[in-house]
């Protein structure tokens, strides 16, 4: 993580703006960034792990869980 805190503090610093326009907005528009601003950090993190795990060759390919989040299964049977 220690490599990737630039990135990791460019992601958080792109929150701000819309942390402010929770403030004005009372909460409400924190119904729609905070679950937002979660799974972007969740993807972030998972996206750090997986580059760490190809690296050490703990796994034999990267697996990035963007590119892979909507791609379909292949039937091997059909």
């Amino acid at each position: 993580m220690y490599v990737n805190r630039a990135e990791f503090s460019r992601l958080i610093l792109g929150f701000i703006p819309w942390y402010i326009i929770e403030n004005l907005t009372f909460g409400i528009a924190g119904l729609f960034v905070k679950p937002y601003f979660y799974f972007t950090l969740l993807l972030f993190v998972q996206q750090v792990y997986n580059k760490w795990l190809f690296e050490t060759k703990q796994v034999p390919e990267y697996v990035d869980p963007l590119t892979n989040l909507f791609d379909e299964k292949e039937d091997e049977d059909v």
